[in-house]
């Protein structure tokens, strides 16, 4: 678990926007949890042989410019996903 959610954070890292839409997607510039609010620290689009998987978005609680930072902070993570292909979970 945590190597994908190291693959997907590096990802992230690597299409950083503000608030700001993905492939068609609108993605918040801020999500609540816990009852704290999160900054949006990246958000891009996954493809697979030029099919546009899905959409991820990842939320901190500060900005970090490097996902060992990002991975490495102990305090509340938002990895928000929007699937754009009808998919199965064994298949994703």
């Amino acid at each position: 678990m945590r190597l994908i959610f190291a693959l997907l954070a590096t990802f992230v890292f690597s299409f950083s926007v503000s608030a700001a839409e993905v492939s068609g997607i609108k993605i918040p510039d801020t999500a609540k949890v816990e009852g704290q609010d999160l900054k949006l620290n990246g958000a891009g689009v996954r493809t697979r042989m030029f099919i546009k998987v899905y959409v991820a978005a990842f939320y901190l609680e500060q900005k970090a410019n490097a996902a060992d930072v990002a991975i490495g902070n102990k305090g509340v993570k938002r990895m928000a996903l929007h699937i754009m292909r009808d998919l199965k979970a064994d298949v994703f």
